[in-house]
């Protein structure tokens, strides 16, 4: 058995922190891979960050309403094989089956001005607003 170190990601945006909104899992259970693991906020979404990996979970890093930086140990897991802990080794990539089922609830941030044209972007008018 190997350790597979969960990372939070980088979520976009230039988002360089998360805040640990819930976490679905504790440390001695089973998990398949994407399974969710924890739920983070920054200033533009809520992300449900997934396992991308089977196996049983060892420890869990921070608590509700600590603010982790990108890159920050979220999970340890026991996998079946190498995992990526060994030799400062980088996790394998994870699938694009996994990615897309990264859930993000956004809501859209408008400018004052899409806000007065009717939530479209306009384009400049000379003066006249929409």
């Amino acid at each position: 058995m190997g350790r597979y170190i969960v990372k939070l990601p980088d979520i976009g945006e230039g988002t360089t922190e998360a805040e640990i909104v819930k976490w679905h899992v504790s440390p001695g259970q089973e998990i398949r891979e994407e399974d969710p693991l924890v739920d983070v906020m920054t200033d533009k979404a809520t992300v449900e960050i997934p396992a991308p990996i089977a196996g049983t979970v060892v420890a869990i890093e921070g608590q509700i309403g600590e603010k982790r930086p990108v890159g920050s140990q979220l999970v340890t897991l026991d996998v079946a094989g190498a995992g990526n802990e060994a030799d400062g080794a980088r996790p394998a990539a994870r699938s694009t089956k996994s990615a897309a089922k990264t859930r993000i609830s956004t809501t859209p941030h408008r400018t004052e001005r899409e806000w007065r044209c009717g939530g479209h972007s306009p384009l400049p008018h000379r003066g006249r607003g929409c």
